[in-house]
């Protein structure tokens, strides 16, 4: 069974998917992936030199602070790196699904909803979600400013709605605890199934 895992940041997704690990499940997180290709992919590493400059590559990938300060305050360059990385990691992603897999993978990603070719491929959607200004406390706790954290919730708004024939939407407006239960208990479903 593939499971995608999706939310908005400061949802609460990460914690779902470090619940899932820690529950023995298997989570492909589109995130890391990403990185990987920024290592390891010459036409990717070769579009980021040029649009971005020589200095953002690094032995590991990209300087991911240069990167974010470059992307996160300039939507006209965030579009540049989007339509570098997003065809990539799609296409890699969809072949990685489209292996067999035993027991239950999981896929975290919050661009699912821009990836219908991905959404085919899964049985199942996890959508966590919480109310924005929540999101914005939990980002800002984590240690990004005030202004820096309503810009990055800002740009996910024109992401388009979750759309999934099995779409669970895990609400995380309460305590961790409150979501480890209802997390919990969705494990038991699966381990029914």
């Amino acid at each position: 069974m593939k499971i995608g895992l999706s939310g908005f940041i400061g949802s609460g997704k990460s914690t779902v998917a470090s619940l899932a690990r820690a529950a023995g499940y298997p989570v492909l997180d589109a995130d890391a992936e990403a990185h990987v290709l920024y290592k390891n992919n010459l036409a990717v590493r070769t579009a980021m030199s040029q649009t971005f400059g020589a200095n953002i590559l690094t032995a590991d990938g990209v300087d991911r602070k240069v990167l974010g300060s470059l992307v996160f305050s300039d939507e006209a360059r965030l579009l540049q790196l989007e339509s570098i990385i997003h065809p990539a990691l799609s296409e890699h992603l969809l072949r990685t699904l489209q292996k067999p897999v035993t027991g239950v993978l999981f896929l975290e990603g919050a661009l699912l909803p821009r990836w219908p070719a991905l959404l085919q491929q899964l049985d199942q959607v996890w959508d966590v979600r919480a109310p924005a200004e929540q999101r914005l406390q939990r980002i800002i706790a984590r240690g990004l400013p005030p202004q820096e954290a309503q810009r990055r919730i800002a740009q996910q708004e024109s992401m388009p709605p979750l759309q999934h024939h099995e779409l669970v939407v895990i609400d995380n407006s309460g305590t961790p605890a409150d979501m480890e239960r209802r997390v919990q208990n969705l494990f038991a479903k699966l381990a029914n199934k």
